[in-house]
């Protein structure tokens, strides 16, 4: 399993699908059932900050166009 995880892109596949909005409330949830239980009573009430490893991109800086929140490279000059 983990040889196929390699495979289909490991860690940095993983990282830019956990980084895109639709995916990172799913990839929070399988890291708190991959997390063991003695290391979750033991964060009650701890806040974690998360900083990505996914290099920025345009995608990073959205901006407003007609209303609409579209990245640099969808705003029209």
């Amino acid at each position: 399993m983990l040889e196929t995880f390699q495979m289909v892109g490991g860690v940095n596949r993983l990282a830019a699908w956990a980084n895109e909005d639709a995916n990172y409330g799913k990839f929070l949830d399988l890291l708190i059932k991959l997390a063991p239980k003695e290391a979750l009573r033991e964060m009650e009430g701890v806040v974690i900050e998360y900083r990505s490893l996914v290099p920025n991109s345009p995608l990073n800086t959205p901006g407003v166009q007609d209303g609409e929140i579209v990245t640099d490279a969808e705003l029209e000059p």
